[in-house]
């Protein structure tokens, strides 16, 4: 691929950068936590249980670090 031409699949795992977020409270608690993120670019992965606590896993490409 030549220089400066971006791959259409999109980034690699290395070039991720990844966040766990504990969900806690209410819905709209929930709803205001993830659409906070969203806003700053971080995409829903997926939602786990870790120890009965909820948590949110986003991701984002690294170039779009603040």
């Amino acid at each position: 691929m030549p220089i400066g031409t971006s791959d259409p699949r999109g980034p690699t795992e290395a070039e991720w950068e990844y966040e766990a977020v504990a969900l806690t409270g209410s819905a709209e608690n929930w709803a205001a936590s993830l659409n906070r993120l969203a806003g700053e670019g971080w995409e829903l992965v997926s939602i786990v249980g870790e120890a009965g606590e909820p948590r949110a896993v986003f991701r984002r490409p690294a170039s779009e670090v603040d």
